[in-house]
């Protein structure tokens, strides 16, 4: 063997050492073998006589092949550094803790995302991070981490600036340098709760949906009918004015309660709405006009219109009582403030990326933003996550219905918009409402045209399961000039259609029926005779029940309960 070039001063350095001092000096250095390999040598050398001079004369070494243990030491520093990088470089938090809950390491992602320094966790306890409500079952989970080896959990960590992260914890115990100790990964599922939130609140409009769905179609029926009656009795008594102005009311009374079937509809995302285009700026000026009379003078209330034209694609009568009822929730708030004060206020808003995050179903970049605000009693943070929810009020009884800001929550969403709301407890509330802009204006109004109420003898097969709104729509119809055969689903309806095939001018028929309903019908008869003219209508979703694909030509859709001046412009065109 032969000292290499590199080591050698170490060697010399540390035999001059030796010689000088007469005491044993140890030193490791390379040594090439004869067949080009390198080994590791570890020697300790001590002069062991001296001659008179007292000059040393002698010394002996001790000379260890360490090469493998050097080997060893190689590979276990790459693997400390391979570890150290992987465990700070993991997208969860990591930590290791004593069995006291003294922290021993803690990985990047762990100190950063919870806003402390490495130094300032591992100068901390453990408990120090948790919440009250979670500190209390630590006992619990180190019995079952104990008992099992390691546990899955969902607790919560403070962050340093307080706030609070839900977190999923994966803790087993380890051994580390001879002593047991916890090493626990620690996931943030604040995303994952969030979604989750999400769901429950997707689940509960669809059960209130399903709901609203079913006692809607049975209500309009029963409204569909009354209108009948209604329309026939207001004919009999056109002489007769006090009784016909009653059945005015009456009248106007059941179109309301349409009008509130479809917005519960609407509500539970069950019914589509009458969509235009139309500028907000006026709507929101007319709309504040009509809301200040609901709001007492004694309240300091503005609002503030921007100049920029802003258009957007919406149901005009929605968005009235979305704004409504933000107004009336604000007058409710500020109640018991001494210098109560309303702000609402009209804005372009361009979307940020925070709020692109946010909110990452809307679309686009370009929307309106509606803003509510007040000082009042504002809104505990604890159920700031509940306002949305169908029947949760914070009102106190008989003030509230729980359904407002729900309903509020399913209109915006029907638009494609967003509702964001800020609040603090007693100091104020803020709603902010985020509608898409619409690139179009105004669409222009359609001429309203007068329908010919009189039928000439043409016969109508009138087809629905509900005896007493197909006797009220039968009479309605004869009043109107038109012969009826009535049937009572969609079997009767075809037999009484090939026994009178070339009688009846249009079929007349409820869409959802026992036996057969409406659309089989409907393609029963086309079989028979493609041009028969067919007009459908429900008391529920239209477009649940149907594929508007199915409408083919010669086919209306009408919703219950109908208006009879449409229904018979609408005959009047499908006839001709």
């Amino acid at each position: 063997m032969r000292l290499p070039g590199d080591d050698r001063p170490i060697v010399l350095a540390a035999f001059d050492s030796c010689l000088k001092t007469s005491g044993p000096e140890t030193m490791e250095y390379r040594l090439k073998r004869k067949d080009g390999s390198w080994e590791w040598i570890k020697s300790t050398g001590k002069v062991v006589e001296h001659n008179a001079a007292g000059e040393p004369l002698r010394m002996i070494g001790i000379h260890t092949d360490i090469s493998l243990q050097k080997q060893n030491q190689i590979l276990l520093d790459a693997e400390r550094k391979r570890f150290m990088m992987l465990f700070d470089a993991s997208s969860d938090g990591m930590f290791i803790i004593d069995m006291n809950g003294q922290f021993i390491d803690i990985n990047r992602t762990a100190y950063e995302r919870l806003g402390y320094s490495k130094a300032e966790m591992l100068a901390m306890q453990l408990t120090e991070l948790d919440p009250p409500e979670f500190a209390a079952r630590v006992p619990e989970r180190l019995a079952l981490i104990f008992s099992q080896g390691s546990a899955t959990f969902e607790t919560a960590h403070y962050r340093k600036d307080g706030s609070v992260m839900p977190v999923e914890i994966n803790a087993r115990i380890i051994e580390l340098d001879g002593q047991n100790a916890f090493f626990s990964v620690v996931r943030d599922i604040s995303e994952r709760k969030k979604l989750e939130g999400q769901l429950r609140q997707s689940q509960k409009m669809e059960a209130i949906g399903t709901l609203v769905g079913g006692i809607a179609h049975d209500f309009n029926n029963m409204l569909a009918a009354i209108q009948g009656n209604l329309y026939l009795a207001r004919k009999q008594l056109q002489d007769h004015p006090i009784a016909d102005l009653k059945l005015g009311n009456i009248e106007r009374l059941g179109t309301q309660a349409a009008e509130m079937v479809h917005q519960l509809l609407t509500f539970a995302r069950k019914d589509s709405v009458a969509m235009h285009v139309f500028n907000l700026n006026t709507f929101m000026i007319e709309g504040y006009h009509l809301a200040r009379a609901s709001i007492p003078e004694s309240i300091d209330h503005q609002t503030i219109i921007c100049e920029q034209a802003l258009y957007i694609k919406g149901d005009a009568t929605q968005l009235q009582q979305v704004l409504m009822n933000l107004l009336n929730n604000a007058v409710d708030a500020v109640e018991n403030t001494p210098q109560p004060a309303i702000r609402c206020s009209l804005t372009a808003f361009e979307a940020t990326r925070a709020f692109r995050q946010k909110h990452p179903q809307l679309a686009g970049d370009h929307f309106v933003c509606i803003c509510v605000k007040d000082n009042g009693s504002g809104i505990p943070g604890d159920r700031l996550d509940k306002i949305f929810e169908p029947f949760f009020t914070t009102k106190e009884v008989g003030k509230g219905t729980g359904l407002g800001l729900a309903m509020l929550y399913g209109a915006i969403q029907t638009h494609g918009g967003a509702v964001e709301v800020e609040s603090k407890a007693g100091i104020g509330t803020a709603f902010r409402v985020y509608l898409p802009l619409s690139d179009s204006v105004s669409e222009p109004v359609a001429k309203k045209l007068i329908p010919d109420m009189n039928g000439h003898g043409e016969t109508i097969l009138l087809v629905d399961d509900e005896e007493s709104l197909r006797s009220a729509t039968s009479e309605v119809l004869k009043s109107m000039g038109y012969r009826v055969i009535e049937a009572s689903n969609g079997d009767e309806a075809l037999t009484a259609f090939k026994a009178n095939r070339d009688q009846i001018d249009l079929i007349i028929s409820d869409v959802i029926m026992p036996r057969m309903g409406g659309l089989e019908l409907m393609t029963q008869v086309k079989k028979l005779d493609q041009t028969m003219p067919v007009m459908l209508i429900t008391g529920y979703d239209r477009d649940h029940v149907m594929n508007k694909n199915l409408l083919r030509e010669g086919c209306q859709l009408l919703n219950k309960p109908f208006n009879f001046d449409i229904l018979s412009q609408t005959i009047q065109a499908m006839v001709k």
